[in-house]
């Protein structure tokens, strides 16, 4: 018994950490080189108005178990963002999750190439 609950709780807390997942839904024909990673990357929350830009994907991301907020979903955001060669990442809309209710957070964004 002491060995199947031992099991049980390491199958329970491996289980019990999924991270964010980031789908893209392209919206441009041209590909950019990818980016590091870890890149430098500007988070908006309004269009650029002094800039010309090209929205070059959708990313919707949704949160694992462990934080359901933006902030939770952030990193996955930026490391899909940068592999797509973009510039910065537009948030179009944010659902957190409800731990409660065990409802997941999600975020619409727009990864964005600057044309200038």
């Amino acid at each position: 018994m002491k060995y199947l609950s031992t099991g049980l709780l390491g199958l329970i807390l491996t289980v019990g950490c999924v991270p964010p997942k980031t789908t893209v839904t392209p919206l441009s024909s041209k590909t950019y080189s990818p980016r590091p990673q870890d890149c430098d990357i500007q988070i908006l929350t309004q269009p650029p108005s002094n800039r010309k830009y090209e929205e070059i994907a959708i990313l919707n991301t949704v949160t694992g178990d462990g934080g359901r907020d933006l902030n939770a979903m952030l990193p996955s955001i930026k490391m899909v963002a940068c592999g797509l060669g973009a510039d910065a990442i537009l948030i179009k809309n944010v659902e957190p999750g409800d731990p409660a209710q065990n409802a997941v957070g999600k975020a619409y964004t727009v990864a964005i190439k600057f044309l200038d």
